[in-house]
């Protein structure tokens, strides 16, 4: 009974604190989940393989926080992806969060990996508790899940993100891992940002670590005291070597 009033208890805080996030201490919660262990060690190749191959990303470059999210489903089909921080006009939480908290406490949990919060969900119909387990050792006991905003999120460019993600199978018995694709970061493309209200030349430029000439000879303005509209789209073309952001000119 009393294992059953403290669970109550949690999800009372949780509901509470949802709408209510601790802007002060730069946290805002995600839900109640049961914190997970990977029975295999193997399992942490998956995210050791992912943090060892987003040197080449934006998110990496402009040194901007990120989260993991792992995703299970029915047939042992494992997806890794590492996702960057990135504020929504609407709200803090970027979509993924969403969907975390729509699915069933049964059915996700949550670990740290690297002091980084790793979202693990279990997929397709018929997921419970006991089949989760087949693949780590849960703490039975619902824990808050928080996510700490970082100093600065990544700037509004949803249309041209790098995201590393890969594909694995796994055997929860033995703890045989397959990682059957990859994607990876390619570290040369561009990045579509979204004016703000509070923009400037100065600040754009700023944000991605480059000049106010540079920004404007990507986007052919030639102006200076052209003024950048809110909402409007400017490119930003940059290419990655070694882990180090550098911005390229269009002419």
């Amino acid at each position: 009974m009393k294992k059953y009033i403290q669970i109550i208890i949690i999800l009372l805080c949780v509901l509470q604190s949802i709408e209510a996030q601790n802007i002060e201490n730069k946290e805002f919660v995600l839900d109640a989940a049961y914190r997970y262990t990977p029975h295999h060690q193997s399992f942490y190749s998956i995210l050791d393989t992912l943090s060892n191959s987003f040197q080449n990303c934006i998110f990496n470059a402009l040194d901007r926080d990120y989260f993991y999210e792992i995703s299970i489903y029915k047939d042992s089909t494992i997806r890794g992806q590492i996702y960057p921080y990135k504020s929504y006009p609407n709200g803090i939480n970027p979509v993924v969060f969403e969907t975390y908290r729509n699915i069933q406490k049964a059915n996700k949990g949550f670990l740290y990996y690297n002091e980084k919060l790793v979202l693990v969900t279990f997929r397709g119909e018929r997921w419970a508790q006991y089949d989760t387990k087949q693949y780590f050792s849960i703490h039975n006991l619902l824990e808050v899940v928080t996510y700490s905003i970082p100093a600065e999120s990544l700037p509004d460019a949803g249309k041209a993100l790098d995201i590393v993600t890969l594909y694995a199978l796994y055997d929860p018995g033995i703890g045989n891992l397959t990682i059957t694709k990859f994607y990876g970061c390619n570290g040369s493309k561009h990045y579509i940002y979204t004016i703000l209200e509070s923009d400037t030349w100065e600040t754009v430029a700023e944000k991605f670590m480059t000049t106010v000439e540079n920004i404007q000879t990507i986007n052919k303005t030639y102006n200076p005291t052209l003024p950048i509209i809110p909402r409007d789209d400017i490119i930003v073309n940059y290419e990655i070597v070694d882990g180090v952001l550098e911005l390229t000119r269009i002419r």
